[in-house]
């Protein structure tokens, strides 16, 4: 028998990975690496590469032509003739071989592993590029929040700002993934884990405003196009190569957005432990990521340094005003607000002195509905799980239910202890 031709043991390859359930993007990037190296083999050698082309002298030879080549210039986005490929693929590519390389060993197609001594060339550590609070005011500003296109794309560049999640991760959102009444979208990552991503009221605002002009559709993604159709990756990367140009600006890209979330929160005060959790990452030092929720105190966190919240983006209040407004124009209208801090923005405040029938109220300080969520889990924990014994899982959920029973049978609803006296005499102070 002939020498085995490499890109039929790369199909065995593939078919192994799709057996161990490995992400699509997993199948591709091994895909892509065996299929630059056969082209280059083939490129001097004239036939199609073997199994005995796949060594370490090749491997080595194939690292300096990549390192030579300039970035393919039928880019289709950006044409970088002169850009060199990144050392980062050029070592991805190698770490593909060797797993490749190892699979051939275990599936007995060699002897020995025949890459196992070739190590992937060292990545230049660079620092990460950043947008300021100014250019990011600079990009909202770009879209009408008031039409379909504007909205979306506000709202999605909202969400990968304030959460933080990945492109693919964004465009697999399904609108059941999104909560709106604890603040998060549940999103599915590498490897198919999946978890929860904070979300903060001025992203939700910038999403409910969306799924006002976004067009009725069997579709279940969140985001879609004009004809109700999934978001193409490609879709999104045009959008940010004509901001990217149209604002003059030198580094601007989807994944940039991550960055910026990710150090903006970092700067506002999130804990960096739940700042992982909240991006995907993967260490050793979490072991059991992903498992179950994320605590309600991490998305508080998450949600309360967003940094969205210091954009102050005053379009998001002025349009619910305005709104109110034009639907109710012969009231005096009290508002009862959490205590946040939109209102105090200049346009806000300009616009509430010329339109003197709208009054403020704000709930009193530590009756948000998340102090009410903590102090109704400490309720439970206190009363009907602290002191008990359970043999399994499905003894505490049963005393649980037993509990919430009970509690359900006596129930008495949140009182407002303020007169209608002391509200109004309130606001003429």
């Amino acid at each position: 028998m002939g020498e085995k031709i490499l890109v039929e043991l790369a199909e065995r390859h593939r078919i192994h990975n799709r057996a161990e359930n490995k992400s699509p993007k997993t199948l591709e990037w091994h895909e892509t690496a065996v299929k630059r190296f056969c082209q280059f083999v083939e490129s001097w050698k004239g036939s199609e590469a073997t199994l005995s082309d796949l060594n370490p002298d090749n491997v080595k030879l194939f690292i300096v032509h990549l390192q030579e080549t300039p970035t393919s210039h039928n880019h289709p986005f950006i044409a970088h003739p002169t850009k060199r490929v990144s050392d980062s693929t050029i070592n991805s590519y190698v770490r593909s071989l060797r797993a490749f390389s190892r699979f051939l060993h275990q599936d007995g197609k060699t002897k020995v592993w025949i890459l196992e001594k070739v190590k992937p060339p060292r990545t230049e550590l660079k620092l990460k590029n950043l947008l300021t609070l100014e250019e990011i005011k600079a990009i909202f500003s770009e879209f009408n929040p008031q039409c379909f296109l504007g909205s979306r794309n506000q709202a999605m560049l909202g969400l990968l700002l304030d959460g933080g999640p990945r492109v693919s991760e964004l465009l697999c959102l399904r609108r059941e993934d999104l909560n709106t009444d604890v603040g998060f979208v549940k999103v599915k990552g590498k490897g198919r884990k999946e978890r929860l991503v904070g979300v903060s009221d001025e992203a939700l605002l910038l999403i409910s405003s969306y799924l006002e002009y976004r067009p009725d559709t069997d579709c279940p993604n969140l985001f879609v196009t004009f004809e109700g159709k999934r978001l193409s990756y490609n879709a999104i990367q045009m959008i940010f190569v004509r901001l990217k140009k149209k604002l003059g600006l030198k580094y601007l890209h989807p994944h940039l957005l991550r960055h910026c979330s990710a150090t903006f929160h970092l700067q506002n005060g999130e804990d960096p432990v739940s700042l992982q959790r909240q991006l995907g990452h993967s260490s050793i030092a979490v072991t059991q990521q992903y498992i179950g929720l994320v605590p309600f105190a991490q998305i508080k966190a998450h949600r309360e340094t967003s940094p969205l919240k210091h954009l102050r983006l005053a379009g998001l209040k002025l349009k619910f005003l305005k709104q109110l407004d034009r639907e109710i124009s012969d009231k005096e209208l009290h508002l009862i607000l959490d205590n946040y801090g939109t209102h105090k923005q200049d346009k806000v405040q300009k616009w509430l002195k010329r339109h003197k029938r709208f009054h403020l109220h704000f709930t009193p300080t530590g009756a948000s509905w998340m102090n009410m969520v903590e102090i109704w889990f400490g309720i439970l924990t206190n009363q009907a799980i602290r002191r008990g014994s359970f043999d399994s899982v499905a003894q505490l959920i049963g005393a649980i239910k037993a509990f919430l029973a009970r509690w359900n049978e006596e129930a008495k609803p949140f009182v407002w202890t303020k007169t209608a006296e002391q509200i109004l005499a309130k606001t003429v102070r």
